[in-house]
């Protein structure tokens, strides 16, 4: 089950009219960040690896007729490593970033 994000920060929202395809005239851009924290610890030879998945509902409330298309992007602005024996290493990813009207809250996700 994905963690639900209730607060961005720095949330910032542009909505620009645009003449677009399959009669959109209106582009919405959202930009913002969340701090989320995973902690992942093994001893001695242990491996230890973890997953998350994140949502979260952004923009304005939309009917299915008014959504016509969504992109993500996501990155990783901060990490920290701690106490990395010789040998070691640790590593971090996102595997994917995903956008989509949710047709129960009428919002992106």
């Amino acid at each position: 089950m994905a963690i639900k994000i209730a607060q961005i920060q720095n949330l910032q929202q542009l909505d620009v009219l645009v003449a677009g395809p399959d009669d959109a005239n209106h582009l919405f851009i959202i930009d913002g960040q969340f701090d989320a924290s995973l902690t992942i610890a093994g001893q001695g030879t242990n491996f230890a690896s973890g997953k998350e998945t994140f949502s979260v509902l952004l923009g304005p409330k939309l009917t299915n007729r008014q959504f016509v298309r969504a992109i993500a992007t996501a990155s990783i602005v901060k990490s920290q490593i701690g106490n990395i024996k010789t040998g070691g290493f640790a590593a971090w990813n996102i595997l994917d970033a995903d956008a989509d009207w949710d047709d129960e809250s009428d919002r992106l996700n």
